[in-house]
């Protein structure tokens, strides 16, 4: 009975998810005020179907303990319904609980996002339009919300669309103002788009399954010594799992250093780490979104700021591949290895030449351009930390320190020209 009971629910899982998301981005529209009651019970129907089929899948599970290793994520269900239990309402968990139980709940079923992403890995080439049109579409829809407005009021779906696909493409251009038109919860869902248009959703595809411990076909293999441009799956996999080191290292550095920098203009503390948080993201993957109105110009002359964002923007455009080699010759140099030193390989020679080249191009001829025009205001710390940060950001994170409508026709195609060169291929930006 039992395990008739859970599999009948496993089916209509999906389905009651899908009308979680509808109950979600309608329950605050005004044609449905009247209904309000309704809704409210409707909510908590769809929190006991979701109870029930986690107490079910896991009583009729012969082995719980591998039950709850594979489907842990279903533990968050509890969450709302212990806050009930204890004497709270539905708004004390609200949409943002309610849709956080909705997304653990379709990630747990492993065994279809496995099939999923081992097609995804399948056939690299015919998916990655369709996995981008997917997390387009996700995104849209969850920035439609009202948890993700900060007035409560939803998104025009046009906007929703544009701030999702910007975001996914790390291009950076925007719409409605991200510090003050989302929520946390909205300015999460961005976080989440931009890293993965960062990184690179067949990355990402293959970091789950890993995650999920599952093993790769030879075809998958394939796939993926394809994707990261590695001559070995050993090398693949030594990349992917140094990739996703290093970019939670970079980034908590970053936003650490953030953090530290905006001390002073930004003195409250909670709000100083979401600051932190997002803008260290959104530089290393070269996104160019902040949740400033004014970007970064109100930070033009603090070297602190442009130091630590120039860094990230330069660390994410730099091919992954050519990172790990840096770090493997900044490994030895520090462990003072005898014999003979760790050498580069040429295209991480390419790379770094072409890299530094540009940065120092941009920079004087930005400087000596604009140092009498746009600059003048400034003083010559100032103008070189601006000329310097707009060579980096320009070739494909999309911040700025300054008014770009104020720069000379000759800096804008050289800012045209960088654009066009854009950052290192197999990159965050590139």
């Amino acid at each position: 009975m039992i395990q008739r009971l859970a599999k009948f629910l496993d089916r209509i899982i999906g389905p009651v998810a899908v009308a979680a998301f509808l109950l979600l981005l309608l329950e605050n529209t005004e044609a449905l005020r009247p209904v309000a009651t309704l809704l409210r019970r409707a909510n908590l129907a769809v929190l006991g179907v979701f109870l029930a089929t986690v107490l079910t899948s896991l009583l009729a599970s012969d082995n719980k303990l591998r039950h709850l290793r594979q489907y842990w994520p279903d533990l968050i269900v509890f969450v709302p319904v212990l806050q009930l239990a204890w004497g709270g309402d539905q708004s004390s968990w609200g949409p943002f609980g309610r849709q956080l139980v909705v997304v653990a709940m379709l990630i747990s079923r492993t065994r279809r996002a496995y099939k999923f992403l081992s097609l995804l890995l399948a056939k690299p080439a015919q998916m990655m339009l369709a996995s981008f049109a997917i997390a387009i579409g996700t995104g849209a829809v969850l920035l439609q919300l009202p948890a993700a407005a900060a007035d409560g009021v939803s998104l025009p779906f046009v906007d929703a669309l544009f701030t999702s696909a910007s975001a996914t493409c790390v291009t950076g251009l925007v719409v409605v103002d991200t510090g003050t038109r989302f929520s946390l919860f909205g300015q999460g869902v961005i976080l989440v788009l931009i890293q993965l248009g960062g990184l690179g959703i067949m990355t990402f595809s293959v970091a789950i399954l890993v995650l999920l411990r599952r093993s790769l076909a030879m075809k998958q293999e394939a796939a993926l010594q394809d994707i990261l441009d590695q001559e070995a799956l050993g090398s693949a996999r030594s990349l992917l799992v140094f990739l996703a080191a290093m970019t939670f290292v970079m980034e908590g550095l970053g936003a650490v250093g953030l953090f530290a920098a905006w001390r002073t203009a930004i003195p409250d503390p909670t709000a100083r780490a979401g600051h932190a948080v997002f803008h260290a993201i959104s530089a290393f993957c070269n996104a160019g979104f902040s949740t400033f109105h004014d970007s970064l110009v109100r930070f033009a002359a603090h070297g602190p700021t442009n130091l630590t964002i120039c860094a990230l923007i330069v660390a994410g455009g730099l091919r992954f591949a050519v990172v790990q080699d840096l770090h493997q010759w900044l490994r030895g140099l520090l462990r003072r290895k005898v014999g003979r030193p760790h050498g580069f390989r040429v295209q991480t020679k390419i790379v770094l030449t072409v890299s530094v080249l540009l940065i120092l191009a941009g920079w004087g001829l930005i400087w000596l351009s604009e140092r009498n025009g746009a600059l003048a205001s400034l003083p010559w710390r100032g103008r070189l930390w601006v000329s310097l940060f707009q060579s980096i950001t320009t070739r494909t994170a999309g911040f700025n320190t300054c008014d770009i409508a104020a720069l000379t026709p000759g800096t804008l195609l050289l800012m045209i020209v960088l654009m066009f060169i854009g950052a290192s291929p197999g990159s965050t930006g590139g």
